[in-house]
């Protein structure tokens, strides 16, 4: 994958050549003896040739389009070069513009031929995924999901394919995730919702006093002197609930131990506990309850002491709760039935026939796609099962649903060939392209309407794809586009491990790390709602503060923690990249970092990133030693003396510096320590700016390469894979069709869901 990657690298940046080295459809790739052959002649083989060529890369050998085509790795290397600027090399003459865009185009072409196909691997859904299509097909939360280990990350992202493995410690947690999702989801007449342990109540004042609980030997909890334990429940529906409590006593005097169950503060019930400590019994409270919250309790009713009784055994009455189970009523009443159950059991289940109806829509939401009849067979088994031992079809139902949420069916996204060793592309079928739409734009399960569409077979129609995507866009379920996609490519999910020093910086803390990153996911969320052009996240003139960020901002007062918009006009700020969160997870604890953020300009904004340093480079410590220059700056352009590093900071300083007035916390300033900030650079290219608002005016000069790098990230995170050669010509398109668009979010979003490679499965039989 790594390989792969490092192939088309080149590719993002052939936007930055922009006016100097223009590749229109007017200059159509030759042969290597056309394009390329006549620049490595005039401005290469001279460093790079003879008998010790330059970087060890000989390039005199190259004479025939017939020797070319076999070594596509090597021209591509070269294109990077070219990309980068860096070939030839400072001081060189420089190539005419005309002929380094024909030898780039030619690249192009040949990679494009070299490419895998951009084959996806079957796609796991990964946590945010899986909670997300949970909640809106059972419309319940799934609250282990902090359980489960975390996802794998390729590419920037969390749900590429190739990384999202399945452990066995994976498999365990959806086990028990399905069995209590499918409980709490399902009313099954008479069936145990909760199980409560003695640990799991704590004492309570509400009736007869406060008493701190003993735990027995065999983890039982004792209550004495009139004690009692409760716990908050949410009883699903309203009926008689059956409470079991699990106990015994210390018995004595002339009655046993007597249990009364507390509702709300009210005793609704209660019975004799006879068995004697520490054997335990089962004792049954029939217990009416209506749907909701309520604060369940167990107390000893019949406290009994008599210290002088000659029968050790007989002198003190103690009550022992070892475990309440609390069951539904046998009869519920339909109305207060939760979504969750109607939404599944939608018919009364009178036959087998209701039964395999109802499993059958499920089915069908759950595998987003029809079931088979083999499929729904095995699905039935468990409603027979359930007869058979005398439970209701619900039970059946439970059982089966928990099933589905172990398959295959559920957990992956597969997309599988009727014939897997056809070497052409297939389109996506509606069901297909439903899936990757609603996990693209929602990070979750289509909903009915593209369902529909799916079946009905008219979203495979561009028009109605287009309606859809607007209609999916402003639904609340695009959020997922701002807490996954944008989070992630902005590298915002660091924000909840970063730790400026406290003694420099005491104003920071976790309501100001939640408001930076809360400012930053309402940009772009709003970007996508009101379908604002994309250069909004490099120079818009607005943000979203509550008082607390106004206040680090320097804007003017905003009163109370509510998020509203404001203008940045007549500021220093624009876009994304001044915001807090930006500049405080590329900083260091007690300093600014001009290397994080050149870096991070350059890898997330531009798409353009730099190779790892050489060995043994060394790093920049947090504390300068007497014999080092004074100012990080210069400290800098000590480190930038080392040829070894100079190719890649010549390009990451200066970048960075042009954010130096903004301090660890993205906090203005116009001197560091009685120092003026010095926020000026200079480009490779020559070019000088000061300031970020100079350096906004660069990056808005290079616009579309920015474009460009929005529309690979995008399309990486849509389809769950790297981009590859083969992905060349459809991100052409996609930057120009954004470009053609006045650059509007949603025409980006409508030219990557009709390109090619998100339509299509992979060249070879897709999974």
């Amino acid at each position: 994958m790594k390989r792969r990657r490092g192939i088309v690298l080149f590719s993002i940046g052939l936007c930055a050549l922009g006016a100097l080295y223009p590749v229109t459809a007017q200059q159509p790739p030759g042969t290597f003896e056309s394009e390329v052959l006549p620049l490595l002649t005039k401005n290469c083989v001279s460093c790079h040739g003879g008998a010790n060529p330059e970087a060890d890369l000989s390039l005199e050998a190259w004479v025939s389009n017939g020797q070319a085509i076999q070594a596509p790795e090597v021209w591509a290397k070269v294109a990077r070069k070219l990309v980068a600027g860096q070939m030839p090399p400072k001081g060189s003459p420089r190539p005419d513009p005309q002929m380094i865009s024909r030898a780039l185009a030619w690249i192009t072409q040949l990679e494009a031929k070299a490419g895998n196909g951009g084959r996806v691997t079957m796609h796991r859904l990964n946590r945010t995924e899986y909670v997300n299509t949970v909640r809106d097909l059972l419309d319940v939360e799934v609250t282990n999901s902090d359980d489960f280990p975390n996802d794998d990350v390729g590419y920037g992202f969390d749900n590429i394919g190739d990384v999202l493995s399945v452990s066995p410690l994976l498999l365990e947690k959806y086990l028990q995730s399905a069995l209590s999702l499918a409980s709490r989801a399902i009313m099954a007449p008479g069936g145990t919702i909760f199980h409560l342990s003695a640990d799991a109540f704590k004492p309570d004042g509400a009736f007869r006093g406060w008493v701190t609980p003993v735990y027995s030997e065999n983890g039982g909890v004792m209550l004495y002197s009139f004690g009692e334990v409760a716990t908050d429940q949410t009883f699903p529906v309203t009926g008689t609930y059956t409470i079991v409590l699990n106990g015994s006593g210390t018995q004595a005097g002339p009655d046993p131990c007597r249990a009364g169950v507390i509702v709300d503060g009210t005793e609704v019930a209660a019975e004799w506990v006879p068995e004697v400590y520490p054997s335990v019994a089962n004792y049954t409270f029939q217990v009416p309850i209506t749907a909701g919250r309520h604060h369940l309790g167990i107390a000893f009713e019949n406290d009994y002491y008599e210290p002088t009784n000659p029968d050790p055994n007989r002198r003190d009455r103690n009550l022992f709760v070892n475990s309440v189970d609390v069951q539904l009523p046998v009869l519920m009443d339909p109305g207060s039935l939760p979504r969750s159950h109607r939404s599944v059991i939608f018919r009364r289940l009178l036959t087998d026939e209701d039964s395999r109806l109802v499993l059958k829509a499920f089915a069908r939401r759950a595998y987003r796609r029809p079931a088979t009849d083999a499929e729904i067979n095995q699905l039935m088994r468990f409603v027979k099962a359930a007869h058979d031992q005398g439970d209701p079809p619900e039970r059946g139902i439970q059982m089966a649903v928990a099933a589905c949420l172990m398959s295959p069916n559920f957990l992956f996204r597969p997309e599988i060939d009727a014939n897997p060793i056809n070497p052409r592309p297939r389109l996506l079928n509606g069901y297909e392209l439903a899936s990757r739409l609603s996990y693209f734009l929602w990070s979750s399960m289509p909903d009915e309407e593209l369902m529909e569409r799916a079946e009905d077979g008219s979203l495979l129609e561009p028009d109605v794809q287009t309606r859809e995507v607007a209609r999916m866009l402003v639904d609340r379920r695009a959020n997922a586009l701002a807490d996954s996609f944008a989070a992630q490519w902005l590298t915002l999910r660091k924000l909840a491990t970063v730790t400026p020093d406290r003694s420099r910086f005491p104003e920071f803390d976790d309501g100001l790390r939640h408001d930076m990153q809360t400012e930053t996911l309402m940009f772009f969320m709003n970007l996508v709602k009101t379908d604002r052009p994309v250069l909004d996240l490099l120079n818009g003139k607005y943000t979203f503060v509550n008082n607390r960020l106004a206040k680090l901002y320097g804007l003017p007062e905003v009163t109370g923690d509510r998020f509203r918009q404001v203008s940045l006009e007549g500021t220093p700020r624009s876009g994304v990249i001044t915001q807090a969160s930006v500049m405080t997870v590329t900083s260091n604890p007690s300093r600014t970092s001009p290397v994080k953020r050149g870096k991070w300009l350059l890898e997330e904004i531009l798409g353009t990133p730099t190779p790892p340093p050489p060995p043994g480079v060394g790093v920049l410590t947090e504390d300068a030693a007497a014999s080092q220059p004074k100012t990080l700056r210069l400290r800098l352009e000590a480190h930038r003396a080392k040829p070894q590093c100079a190719v890649c900071h010549n390009r990451i300083d200066p970048l960075g510096f042009g954010l130096e007035n903004f301090d660890p916390i993205g906090r203005w300033r116009d001197a560091v320590d009685g120092t003026p900030v010095d926020a000026g650079g200079k480009l490779p290219d020559g070019r000088i700016f000061t300031g970020p608002q100079e350096l906004v005016g660069i990056l808005m000069g290079q616009k579309d390469l920015f474009v460009r790098n929005l529309a690979d990230k995008m399309l990486t995170y849509a389809l769950g894979r790297g981009t590859e050669p083969d992905d060349d010509a459809a991100l052409d398109a996609i930057t120009q069709q954004t470009a053609q668009g006045d650059y509007h979010f949603s025409k980006m979003i409508d030219a990557i869901v009709t390109s090619k490679p998100f339509r299509t499965t992979a060249e070879g039989g897709g999974n």
